[in-house]
């Protein structure tokens, strides 16, 4: 079984019992303005060195994210960088970039929740796996 993850790949969700089908189930999005302050935030987040996973995740993801909660009455709250440990024996843990949950201002990981993952290599395809797994 996998290690964590992030080192799930389709044939491991398969082996559990889970498959995966793309659609298009949100209706089409709404623009919403950024704030001043996210404005702001990521200009000058822009001028600091992007070059790791780490660096990204907190100048750049971390702000919208806070921004989302914001935007949302503070109804929802978001973890970064957790270990959700599910099920060790299926290969179910690790350390998840972000999770989303429903629960606001929750000192722990409660569902409902989604799962925020980077792109592998720009390569939307190889994170799905990654986030279906952590979901």
């Amino acid at each position: 079984m996998v290690s964590s993850y992030s080192k799930f790949t389709y044939d491991d969700l398969d082996t559990l019992g889970v498959s995966v089908e793309q659609i298009n189930w949100l209706s089409e999005p709404q623009p919403i303005e950024p704030s001043d302050w996210l404005k702001v935030t990521l200009d000058k987040n822009m001028d600091l060195p992007l070059s790791s996973e780490k660096a990204k995740c907190e100048l750049i993801i971390a702000p919208i994210l806070t921004e989302l909660v914001e935007n949302n009455g503070k109804r929802i709250t978001y973890f970064s960088g957790y270990n959700f440990d599910v099920d060790k024996s299926l290969g179910l843990r690790g350390r998840c970039d972000f999770i989303v949950s429903q629960k606001p201002r929750s000192p722990r990981i409660e569902a409902p929740i989604f799962s925020i993952v980077e792109a592998k290599n720009d390569n939307l395809d190889l994170g799905i796996p990654q986030c279906v797994a952590e979901m």
